[in-house]
């Protein structure tokens, strides 16, 4: 398998500088000790966490780049599969703070939800394609209908 460098390299619409960020963010993540804030990753990276913040703001497609390590590990036929994963959350100006089921405490809860899609082989390696936050709806019909337009639009 080739190098994260290699990989970034290979992204289409990325600038040279964007592409040398996202290559040392993803080797830092591998090695950092502690929580991933960018405070703790200026400490690791040779960017200051100003830098960190304003590349965070920046849209990279992750999308591409794990289908991309999809296709490359994972053998046999796969299954795509969906996830939503609760998230407490306490504050009232959070985006997205709703009601959402919270599966550890078997009821609904106040919080944020995240919902996921992967890919799962034969030999139960999993990959994650997507991570959308869900957003407030008025019914659990739109929200099934957000969940519809996730899957197509992978």
């Amino acid at each position: 398998m080739e190098s994260v460098h290699e990989k970034v390299a290979q992204l289409p619409g990325l600038s040279k500088t964007r592409r040398k960020y996202m290559a040392e963010l993803f080797s830092t993540f591998l090695g950092l000790h502690g929580k991933a804030n960018y405070l703790n990753l200026s400490r690791y990276m040779d960017y200051d966490e100003r830098t960190l913040r304003r590349h965070a703001q920046q849209a990279f497609p992750f999308e591409t780049l794990n289908t991309q390590l999809a296709a490359e590990t994972l053998s046999g036929r796969c299954v795509l599969t969906g996830d939503a994963t609760f998230v407490h959350k306490s504050g009232k100006k959070t985006y997205g703070l709703a009601r959402f089921w919270n599966g550890c405490a078997s009821r609904v809860e106040r919080g944020l939800e995240v919902s996921v899609l992967a890919l799962i082989d034969e030999h139960r390696q999993a990959i994650a394609l997507t991570a959308d936050q869900t957003p407030v709806l008025p019914d659990e019909t739109s929200r099934m209908a957000f969940y519809l337009q996730q899957v197509k639009d992978s």
